[in-house]
């Protein structure tokens, strides 16, 4: 039995994904964990320096890992897309391996691991990537309730608690809490043994928050790309209008957007108030639908011929 052919749109989409990950991670690597997630201006003040902050934070910053979850859920459903048994068993054993993997870069690499994340809502996703349309759309429903109470509470607190004056001076330890209690980062530890107990600390500090704010938004994340799949939103020549008239709609609007985060973002990063934790929790209502659209925009220039990118 001939193999389906590989779509190519999906894996340019996802390499342009996995390199802004890349991007914003390594420009917050020095400063983690709990410092700015773009890493703090250096030299202070630096008008260039500011300028790349705003720039990636603006077009990068939130949108990659979105990106990422969104085609991680549609190849999981064109993987098993034939039905066959096999296809969902390879697939349960590659979310394994996957989980394993994130687990021990996290622990012994890079406290920011994505991939525990990944493979855990991806182990649940697949469970519905065969699901009656009906279900999954209950499913991505309630998905999208976990992701907004949660987000909408804290953001509720720590709004008040600002403007009221009662949190931390400065906001400085809602911002950093590993740091506050240990003094150092991971670029600033002196050997071995001290970069491995703050990274795996700091690992395992950031899953326990993450399985409220951000593994709920990853598992919707992947749910709507198993829908995008089904409908081949991205794909279908009857979709293209549709596509093209979403981008028109909004792309500029929420460049717009983001370009004021990106700002804000800047302004805020080296003060590492705790306003700056208030930005990073309302950042996904500017910085996934900019990511969607940019999906959109790139899956229609692929329809036109411009495949070189």
């Amino acid at each position: 039995m001939t193999a389906p052919a590989r779509l190519e749109l999906p894996d340019a989409l996802r390499a342009l994904a996995l390199g802004g990950v890349l991007l914003v991670n390594t420009m917050g690597y020095p400063v983690m964990p709990g410092g700015p997630v773009l890493g703090e201006v250096e030299p202070a003040g630096s008008p260039a320096s500011t300028a790349v902050q705003v720039l990636v934070a603006t077009l990068v910053q939130g949108k990659a890992y979105p990106a990422l979850a969104f085609l991680f859920g549609l190849s999981l459903a064109l993987s098993v897309q034939d039905r066959r048994a096999p296809s969902l068993q390879r697939a349960r054993r590659r979310l394994h391996a996957l989980l394993a993997l994130g687990v021990l870069h996290g622990l012994f690499l890079y406290a920011g691991d994505v991939l525990t994340a990944y493979a855990l809502c991806g182990w649940l996703a697949l469970a519905h990537v065969r699901a009656p349309h009906a279900r999954l759309r209950t499913r991505m429903r309630r998905a999208a309730w976990l992701v907004a109470i949660p987000f909408a509470i804290l953001t509720l607190l720590l709004g008040l608690s600002l403007v009221l004056g009662s949190g931390p001076a400065g906001g400085r330890g809602m911002v950093d809490p590993w740091r506050a209690g240990l003094g150092e980062t991971l670029g600033s530890v002196a050997h071995l043994g001290a970069y491995l107990t703050l990274n795996a600390s700091a690992y395992l500090s950031a899953n326990a928050a993450a399985a409220v704010f951000l593994y709920p938004l990853v598992y919707l994340l992947m749910l709507a790309g198993i829908a995008s799949a089904r409908l081949r939103l991205l794909t279908h020549r009857r979709g293209r209008a549709w596509r093209q008239a979403q981008v028109r709609r909004w792309l500029g609007w929420l460049v717009a957007g983001n370009v004021a985060y990106g700002v804000a973002v800047a302004g805020l990063g080296s003060a590492g108030s705790g306003w700056l934790l208030l930005l990073d929790l309302v950042a996904p209502l500017v910085c996934v639908p900019l990511s969607a659209v940019l999906v959109l925009a790139l899956a229609t220039r692929g329809e036109q011929g411009a495949r070189a990118w």
